[in-house]
């Protein structure tokens, strides 16, 4: 299985308490490439300048980032440039220039991919992305609070045509126009996505999906260096986790086609089985408390879509184990969003892509396991 991360790729200026770099490789989608591909084959679609420092590009390549799909057109690379405060949790940001990205057209290969990760981008330019996808595959969107205030009619036409959305909690109440996270989720899974999963930033991950909960920690960091690119980090390595795993192997692409491999058979909620790939490594053991996401009666998906009415029970099998009969499931959701959270706490110990460049799968294998140690009780 194969990812493709389809986000902006820039040069950026980042300040925080720890010091300062100048033109270094940032971008959403550098940052989920670069995750991604720690778990499945990865390809990178967006664009950059002729002033693009090959640099940049050998660093990609050489993590095994697929390249085919980042177009090189005349003008200057997306910039960005910010300041953190003391506390890492704000930051002002100093300038944008979106300069080539203006006039992007992202084109997906033709091979397509099987989970697509549309990052933070303007909502048109993701249903154009949308419109290019096999009905087969699993979207996963990001975005954020400038496109909530002034696109969020466009927005929520590309949650509903999403298997996965992941905003941080500011976005998601925001969105929702709730105060609390508990019910600021029910909107959004109301359009139709199969899960949400919140972004918590140094307290880890809430993933919310019919009346589910599952939460991951925050990796108690004693420094952290520069938290930019985290949250498309965490975006990135879930969806090569459901990748590697080969989970729910179709979810909805450009009509939202309804997958129907997350109905478990029985309701037993065993704990998670491992991915062939991985040996013996297992996720987070346990049932999740049953919750309704929005704090109230359970929302049902009506059928795979919001309104529809109908119970749908994806996430929850009729005997309780939470698989489908391809042995797919919800823990493999649960696996992904831990892989998630390890893969951020790495992120923010360096400058820029710096860590997430250097990251083995034994790094990550190593924290995941201190992970598990963390919620055993």
């Amino acid at each position: 299985m194969s990812v493709v991360i389809v986000g902006t790729v820039g040069i950026d200026d980042i300040a925080t308490p720890s010091g300062q770099v100048t033109r270094v490789l940032g971008g959403s989608g550098t940052y989920a490439a670069l995750a991604a591909r720690l778990f499945a084959p990865t390809a990178l679609v967006s664009v950059v300048g002729t002033d693009f420092p090959e640099s940049h590009r050998r660093l990609l390549e050489g993590r095994g980032v697929d390249l085919a799909g980042l177009d090189v057109v005349e003008g200057e690379t997306f910039r960005w440039g910010g300041r953190y405060h003391e506390d890492l949790n704000t930051r002002d940001t100093e300038f944008v220039e979106l300069n080539v990205v203006t006039a992007f057209t992202p084109r997906i290969p033709a091979t397509n991919a099987d989970y697509i990760f549309v990052g933070n981008i303007e909502p048109g330019i993701q249903l154009s992305v949308m419109e290019q996808l096999d009905t087969d595959a699993f979207v996963a969107t990001d975005s954020m609070d400038h496109w909530i205030r002034g696109q969020s009619a466009e927005l929520a036409e590309v949650f509903r045509r999403s298997a996965l959305v992941v905003l941080n909690d500011q976005e998601a109440r925001m969105f929702s126009g709730e105060s609390r996270v508990p019910r600021a989720v029910g909107p959004i899974l109301a359009l139709g996505p199969q899960a949400v999963a919140v972004k918590m930033g140094e307290y880890g991950a809430v993933l919310a999906a019919d009346d589910e909960w599952f939460f991951a920690p925050g990796y108690p960091l004693p420094e952290v260096v520069d938290p930019t690119g985290a949250g498309d980090a965490f975006a990135g390595a879930m969806l090569g986790s459901l990748a590697e795993a080969g989970a729910f192997g179709g979810g909805r692409g450009g009509d939202g086609g309804v997958d129907s491999r997350l109905r478990g058979n029985d309701g037993v909620d065993p704990s998670p089985q491992p991915s062939p790939s991985r040996g013996e490594g297992a996720g987070p053991d346990g049932p999740s408390p049953q919750l309704s996401p929005s704090g109230e009666e359970a929302r049902s998906f009506g059928g795979g879509r919001g309104g529809g009415g109908e119970v749908d029970s994806r996430l929850r099998g009729n005997d309780g184990v939470g698989r489908g009969s391809d042995g797919m499931g919800r823990d493999d959701l649960r696996r992904a969003i831990v892989y998630g959270s390890v893969v951020a706490s790495f992120t923010v110990e360096a400058f820029g892509v710096e860590r997430l460049a250097a990251l083995t799968r034994a790094d990550i294998e190593g924290r995941y396991a201190e992970f598990k140690e963390f919620v055993a009780y």
